[in-house]
């Protein structure tokens, strides 16, 4: 399990970026995810529908940069960004999909046993101990922390 980080130096370039699939678009959310190849590597992309004003363009570049500070198992690793032609966020993939999708694959979370929820639970805890010991103490930051919990953010590896 991880969450929606980077070490590896590879080059923020929109022309590396292939054979992108549609995940999901939220009507009223933020951004547009994919599934595609960077540099032949599949990855999870996420792609802003726009920087428009100084406050969006500071989340973009807040985000870029706390993500990059996190070295954690449970928190999917952002390997490059861009921003022409449109601000994208390009990360590890991971084949197990989101956790609400696993869950209802298999009947619903009553049928999900409680020791597998339990080790979910402790991932996800481990995960958001991870993202918080990066934002601790800044108001902006836990804002957007506390925006990563839902279940299409809970990735399963």
């Amino acid at each position: 399990m991880c969450f929606l980080v980077s070490r590896r130096e590879l080059p923020g370039d929109a022309k590396h970026l292939t054979g992108l699939k549609l995940i999901t678009d939220s009507a009223g959310g933020m951004s547009t995810t994919y599934s595609g190849l960077y540099l032949g590597e599949k990855v999870f992309v996420k792609r802003l529908k726009s920087l428009g004003d100084e406050h969006q363009r500071k989340q973009f570049r807040y985000e870029i940069d706390t993500l990059s500070l996190i070295s954690s198992h449970n928190v999917v690793e952002l390997l490059t960004h861009f921003t022409a032609p449109e601000p994208t966020l390009i990360f590890d993939w991971c084949d197990g999909g989101d956790l609400s999708v696993c869950w209802k694959s298999r009947g619903g979370v009553e049928s999900v046993p409680w020791s597998e929820r339990l080790v979910a639970l402790k991932q996800i805890a481990d995960g958001m101990i991870a993202i918080h010991s990066c934002i601790t103490g800044m108001t902006q930051a836990r804002t957007w922390g506390e925006r990563l919990i839902s279940h299409s953010n809970l990735l399963l590896m």
